[in-house]
């Protein structure tokens, strides 16, 4: 189930296992890779979005936090709580002011 997430970060997880020991990351690969998997796909979904699939603008967001359990919850995903990096860009950007977290990543996505 976790070999393809094992073989595609064979360097982070050594250093993962040096860092916190080889039980407790070995312990928490069925849930890394879940985070993974849902971010995958939520990256995947966005990109699809993209008009000509051409990228204008980048970016640099927060990555998902480690959650023992549920739905990862992360900038770009409109179903997460609302994160201090979300109240910030509001802000910046006048047209993602109002409406709903998916109306201001439409904003960021399209404008």
């Amino acid at each position: 189930m976790t070999q393809n997430f094992i073989e595609r970060f064979p360097t982070e997880l050594s250093e993962l296992r040096r860092l916190f020991g080889s039980d407790t990351v070995d312990d928490a690969l069925p849930r890394l890779k879940e985070i993974y998997d849902y971010t995958e796909a939520k990256w995947q979904a966005y990109a699809n979005q993209l008009p000509d699939g051409l990228v204008r603008y980048v970016l640099v967001a927060e990555a998902p936090p480690w959650s023992d359990e549920g739905v990862p919850q992360f900038l770009l995903d409109p179903a997460s709580r609302v994160r201090s990096l979300m109240r910030a860009l509001r802000t910046v950007f006048p047209g993602a002011a109002y409406g709903s977290a998916a109306d201001a990543l439409e904003h960021f996505s399209f404008s």
